[in-house]
């Protein structure tokens, strides 16, 4: 299976974001040597920003690009493995 999009579910009503950010932080933590709750804490930190720019308007229109820019920045990691992260997450996470 070929993953085309990954959105990010502002509103925690689809997915328990506590949950796949955790999902995101071991993965980050086994991959890198990152503390994991420092890990999730600093997912935490870069949500909030990335969803008070988008209330605000300040992500454009490429809000995905943009919050993984913020993400990024925040963890101290590149772009290209936040998404490669964020796609394993999705496969290891249970969706239930």
């Amino acid at each position: 299976m070929k993953i085309k999009l990954v959105s990010f579910d502002v509103w925690d009503t689809l997915l328990r974001l506590d949950v796949f950010f955790k999902t995101i932080s071991r993965i980050l933590s086994e991959q890198n040597s990152i503390d994991q709750e420092k890990s999730f804490k600093k997912l935490i930190e870069a949500y909030k920003k990335a969803k008070n720019l988008r209330r605000n308007g300040a992500l454009g229109k490429n809000v995905v690009f943009a919050s993984t820019k913020i993400v990024s920045e925040t963890l101290g990691i590149e772009e290209e493995e936040v998404r490669r992260t964020i796609a394993k997450a999705i496969v290891e996470t249970n969706p239930e």
